[in-house]
């Protein structure tokens, strides 16, 4: 696993805690995860009950790569621009957070 702390971060990233991959934040978390993982062109956020939700990916060294905006149901995340490699996918709502570890191949 991966953990972003001040001395490995780029300037501006500012988690709330210390990050570490595929860890959950809430206890009874609806966000269920990530597929397909690996991927190679796009992802979905597997949620029990749908709720809007903002998405950020994150290279290795805490760079931001991405950020997207889940405001329907099944919508599919585009990654065909970002290198091959492993990133971090934080979804955010107004319950929950949840962090995954993605493989783009």
């Amino acid at each position: 696993a991966y953990t972003f702390n001040s001395s490995n971060c780029t300037p501006g990233f500012a988690p709330k805690s210390q990050i570490s991959t595929d860890e959950v934040l809430s206890n009874n978390s609806n966000i269920k995860g990530i597929y397909p993982n690996p991927t190679k062109s796009s992802f979905k956020v597997v949620m029990g009950e749908f709720e809007k939700s903002k998405v950020d990916i994150y290279a290795t060294n805490g760079q931001l790569v991405k950020t997207a905006q889940l405001l329907v149901q099944d919508k599919s995340i585009n990654t065909e621009e970002l290198a091959k490699g492993v990133y971090v996918v934080i979804v955010s709502n107004n319950s929950e957070q949840f962090k995954q570890t993605l493989i783009i191949e």
